[in-house]
């Protein structure tokens, strides 16, 4: 006799919900050790976007020093997007690592990471409900060297931050007593603007930026009548979505 012939409404919906989630594991992960002495490697299986590829995936709590700093402390709903075009059918719990440049996916309560070099981007919804999205590509000066943007608008022109994370060592010096015996993470802001593919730097100096500024339309009209502070994200948020408005 087939089991659940004789199951209540509460075990056969038990049991329906330990299938689903089995289902999502098979989906998402294929825990197994590729090595007898490295243990700590595991291998990522999104089969929505990689149907029966598995990619090898580093499961966080095997490393013996976990030196990470996220830009939101919590886990996050997001969607992921993929180098040749795949977007995730599916949402996961993210997390993005600034201090390595990595995406975290949480998987049944554990924290994986997503290899970077499959990645084109992703977002996640945070607790406001509002869409923050990133986006994959080089920096303009390190062309071997991709990093995650942060797209705060989109456009004709993109402008995107870069949020430059850093690890200082400790400084303390015995004799002076003073100075710091931890590590510090040290994270500031960067600007750019993606324009015809290409990614450009914002700089920083009134001057420059003006004269960088000038070649884009509606640029210099915007200025003669508006302070921008270029060090500021909000007021070259609002110069970039005038100038979308002016292309």
């Amino acid at each position: 006799m087939w089991p659940c012939a004789t199951c209540t409404p509460d075990q056969l919906s038990n049991m329906c919900k330990a299938l689903g989630k089995l289902i999502l594991l098979v989906f998402l992960i294929l825990a197994a050790e590729a090595d007898a002495q490295r243990s700590d490697q595991h291998k990522l299986v999104m089969d929505d976007l990689y149907p029966g590829e598995a990619v090898q995936s580093y499961d966080l709590r095997t490393r013996k020093k976990i030196d990470q700093y996220f830009l939101f402390a919590d886990w996050y709903k997001g969607t992921l997007y993929m180098k040749d075009g795949r977007v995730s059918e599916n949402e996961y719990y993210l997390k993005y690592d600034l201090l390595n440049n990595e995406v975290n996916v949480n998987i049944e309560g554990s924290p994986y990471v997503i290899p970077s070099r499959l990645l084109a981007g992703f977002s996640i919804v945070d607790e406001y409900g509002v869409e923050q999205r990133f986006i994959r590509a080089p920096l303009p000066n390190a062309k071997n060297r991709p990093v995650f943007f942060q797209e705060e608008v989109k456009g004709d022109l993109d402008f995107l931050v870069y949020h430059k994370t850093e690890r200082l060592p400790a400084n303390y010096v015995a004799a002076l007593d003073a100075g710091s015996l931890d590590q510090r993470v040290t994270s500031k802001e960067e600007f750019f603007l993606r324009w015809d593919k290409e990614i450009l730097e914002i700089p920083t100096k009134k001057k420059a930026a003006e004269k960088f500024f000038a070649q884009f339309p509606g640029a210099e009209d915007y200025l003669d009548e508006n302070r921008v502070n270029f060090k500021k994200k909000e007021d070259l948020e609002s110069f970039v979505k005038f100038m979308n408005q002016s292309i």
